[in-house]
């Protein structure tokens, strides 16, 4: 698929569900600005890349979530920093609306963006529910074979 260079802010309030205001009060006030052409003057436009759109949709789903303005700018911060069209595949936020975390292909831990990138382990109940499962099934054969 080939993306346009840039998307105007009409555009990105059609792709994205916030609404022109929105977009402009972020730009003014320094939240969220394109990254391919600021406004330099009135009338002047503002173009958005791609992956400033995506931004943008996720911090829409965010809003909608009733998520703080605190952890937005948390999130758009981090989002700035650490996200890439490469990275896009396998990551997903995950929100209780206090807390934002990012969690990757590799289920093993998030990213707690609230606290500025902090890492906290993620268990997964269901394999070790297995991994003992397992173990016990072994055991058993194990003892079994002794039995014999």
């Amino acid at each position: 698929m080939v993306l346009k260079q840039g998307f105007r802010s009409s555009e990105v309030s059609v792709l994205t569900g916030l609404t022109q205001r929105q977009i402009d009060y972020w730009d003014r006030n320094g939240l969220f600005k394109p990254s391919l052409a600021q406004a330099a003057g009135r009338g002047s436009a503002r173009f958005y890349s791609y992956l400033d759109l995506v931004e943008l949709k996720i911090v829409k789903r965010l809003l909608d979530a009733g998520l703080s303005t605190k952890l937005l700018k948390d999130c758009l911060l981090f989002l700035k920093n650490n996200l890439h069209e490469k990275a896009l595949s396998g990551v997903s936020l995950i929100s209780d609306g206090r807390g934002l975390f990012l969690l990757s292909d590799n289920p093993i831990f998030a990213i707690d963006l609230a606290k500025k990138g902090q890492v906290v382990w993620l268990i997964d109940i269901q394999q070790a529910a297995d991994e003992v499962k397992k173990s016990c099934e072994e055991k058993l054969s194990d003892k079994n074979e002794a039995i014999s």
